[in-house]
């Protein structure tokens, strides 16, 4: 069975079969500024699949294929896509701990991100062997300046998971009493705020 193309490799190939150079399948997706068609294609090859859009809905008629070879070539994509993110935060993983709150999300998403609230639920286990790991965040979940921070923002603690490896996470209560077990490391919920 022949191993299924991703998109880029599909784009790739067709226009090598059709003889078509960069500048004459950039003609063919309908833009008429060229350069605004090669940033939406690069976008599309760096896996911005949001912004390549435009790119992505003129690809049957540019490279004169049925649109359901086009999906199939983009699901190939977003696959590898996870597949190389998986990759990656395996190889850049950390242990840390996350204290948890209830609401888990904060009262105010924006003032938490301009002043990274999220910072006083993490807790860094740098330099901690393995067996270090619970009583150290026991004491750092249950600091009253740290308690206070994050009730002022969050509301009640309720407890704090500790991602041990990749694959490897478990929840406890503020007491250190485990609550479960996960096959995968829980990751804290990031805001962004872009100011134009």
């Amino acid at each position: 069975m022949m191993t299924k193309k991703n998109i880029t490799e599909l784009i790739t190939d067709r226009c090598a079969e059709l003889g078509l150079d960069n500048r004459e399948f950039l003609q063919r997706l309908g833009y008429a500024n060229v350069s605004k068609a090669q940033r939406r294609l690069d976008s599309l090859y760096c896996g911005d699949l949001i912004s390549s859009r435009g790119v992505l809905e003129k690809l049957p008629v540019a490279l004169n294929l049925p649109t359901e070879v086009i999906e199939e070539a983009v699901e190939v994509f977003k696959r590898e896509l996870v597949a190389e993110e998986e990759q990656r935060k395996r190889a850049t993983f950390k242990p840390k701990a996350y204290i948890i709150t209830s609401p888990d999300r904060p009262r105010s998403i924006t003032i938490c991100a301009i002043t990274n609230c999220g910072r006083y639920r993490e807790i860094l286990l740098d330099g901690l062997t393995e067996t270090d790991y619970l009583p150290y965040v026991i004491k750092e979940a249950n600091n009253e300046e740290r308690l206070k921070k994050l009730f002022d923002f969050f509301g009640e603690t309720v407890g704090f998971r500790i991602n041990y490896t990749y694959d490897l996470s478990k929840t406890y209560d503020m007491k250190g009493n485990l609550i479960s077990t996960h096959e995968r490391t829980q990751e804290q919920g990031i805001a962004i705020i872009q100011l134009r």
